[in-house]
């Protein structure tokens, strides 16, 4: 009668959190989903999240039941911004949605054919990480080649230029510009004088010290389990799973930081999104749960009581310590007083909104174009979305107008997007730079067949009444000291 007297128990025990589960998944779905509509680069740190789970699930920090609730989750939230928006192709060929059908079904089928001991631990988790990444690898592939998606192609090709040093005109245009280039070593040093790189150090090797011990008691509970021989309940006991590990929380924040990092060390403007992550990281510095595994590695409980009063000394140094160099910076960044003023920016815009109708189309540079269409909403021919295929063809070829092509062909190349007024920039036609990220240079990657042709917006502001160079293409419409307007004649 004790026994189901503790299954009672249980029973009402079981039933807050199971009704709780419910509330917690559509809690959890509901934050994706905003955050995944309101930037189209959460993909990318949903996948840092799945991809941290599942790290947690192989290594024993959770459960499959729960890793598969989040991952219903996070589809559930996939599935609604993808229908939010249109059937955005960008979000269906993620790394995050080949992912996630990668690994629910791999947790699922891994279980039910070995077992949660029928193998040795850690060759387990090599095996099952390895795995999921090599099918998520091809279901991405899949999805893309059946669905014709190209949109993220740029995105390939630039992690590929970082490594090959490969140019083309997508990579070049990014790549020359310093916030798109690896992490400087000031930007370590700067985090450093606030002690927030070193006390990230100090969390990470807490971290991996703690995943070490763990993953050493699974190897000797696998030893132990696997002599149970063919006896019942060493069978039993071999196929039960095993309890779920303390400690989670620190080892996904620990993941999600190392994906993060390693994505800041190639491409700064990323550090955006390593910091924050980073500090939270930086933060368990300060709770001695961080540091039990080492301290329980020391040995004797005396030696943890020793090194729990060592930590106090530590934090309140390193809590002091931090806060001067803080608090100066502050203080230095509430000294910058100025005012934001484009006098040339303003007359453009000022002119295109009431000389120019909102249903003729312009053509320009990707920050020009945005800001007329925010400012006036006129009809333009691309914008900084860069993460579209379409969008990325137009932008070459509207940039032909800072190339060295024949007048001809650029007017040929505006015509077939419909343009009917496009704008050249002095900073983008003037502009000298080295090392082959001028406007020019960037445009003509690649082909070598109108080398030693004089520029096209050079020319065109020198030779627009010459018929030789202009018969009857363009007419300058407006121009100041930064933007010169020209409208395309379709008479030709």
């Amino acid at each position: 009668s004790s026994g189901g007297g503790g299954g009672s128990n249980s029973k009402d025990a079981a039933t807050p959190a199971r009704l709780a589960q419910p509330a917690w998944m559509a809690g959890f779905a509901v934050s994706t989903f905003l955050m995944m509509i309101s930037w189209q680069f959460a993909q990318f740190i949903l996948f840092s999240q799945a991809a941290s789970l599942w790290a947690l699930y192989l290594l024993g920090y959770l459960r499959e039941g729960r890793l598969r609730a989040l991952y219903l989750a996070q589809g559930a939230a996939v599935c609604a911004v993808y229908v939010a928006q249109f059937g955005n192709n960008f979000l269906l060929a993620s790394a995050v949605v080949a992912f996630l059908a990668a690994a629910m079904p791999l947790s699922f089928v891994w279980g039910r054919l070995f077992g949660p001991r029928r193998q040795h631990f850690v060759v387990g988790v090599l095996v099952r990480g390895a795995l999921s990444l090599v099918i998520a690898f091809f279901i991405r592939l899949a999805i893309t080649r059946a669905l014709d998606i190209h949109d993220d192609a740029h995105i390939v090709t630039f992690l590929k230029a970082k490594a090959t040093g490969l140019h083309d005109f997508h990579v070049d245009l990014y790549l020359c510009a310093p916030e798109f280039d690896f992490l400087p070593l000031q930007a370590i040093t700067a985090m450093s004088m606030t002690l927030a790189f070193p006390c990230i150090v100090a969390v990470m090797a807490a971290v991996v010290v703690k995943i070490l011990l763990d993953l050493g008691d699974d190897g000797d509970d696998g030893n132990s389990g696997g002599s149970g021989g063919s006896g019942g309940s060493g069978a039993r006991a071999d196929s039960a799973p095993p309890p779920v590990k303390q400690g989670g929380e620190l080892v996904y924040h620990f993941f999600q930081t190392v994906q993060l990092l390693v994505i800041a060390l190639l491409i700064m403007r990323f550090k955006l999104l390593f910091l924050p992550v980073a500090l939270v990281l930086a933060s368990c510095a300060f709770s001695f749960r961080c540091f039990a595994g080492a301290a329980a590695a020391l040995g004797s409980k005396a030696k943890a009581d020793d090194l729990w009063s060592y930590y106090l000394v530590v934090v309140s140094i390193l809590l002091v310590a931090s806060s001067l160099p803080g608090v100066i910076h502050v203080g230095q960044q509430l000294d910058h007083l100025g005012e934001w003023q484009n006098p040339p920016l303003e007359e453009f815009v000022g002119w295109m909104g009431q000389n120019v109708p909102s249903t003729a189309v312009v053509s320009g540079s990707m920050t020009s174009m945005s800001t007329l269409k925010l400012c006036t909403d006129q009809t333009i021919t691309n914008h900084p979305h860069y993460e579209d295929a379409t969008l990325r063809a137009n932008t070459h070829t509207v940039y032909e107008i800072y190339g060295r092509a024949p007048a001809k062909q650029v007017w040929q190349g505006l015509r077939e997007l419909g343009t009917d007024y496009f704008v050249i920039q002095a900073v983008y036609c003037d502009r000298f730079s080295t090392g082959g990220c001028s406007m020019v240079d960037l445009v003509e990657t690649g082909r070598d067949r109108y080398q030693g042709n004089p520029k096209f917006c050079d020319e065109l502001k020198r030779r627009i009444n010459d018929v030789s160079f202009n018969p009857h293409l363009f007419e300058l419409v407006f121009a100041n000291s930064e933007f010169r307007v020209y409208r395309v004649l379709h008479t030709n």
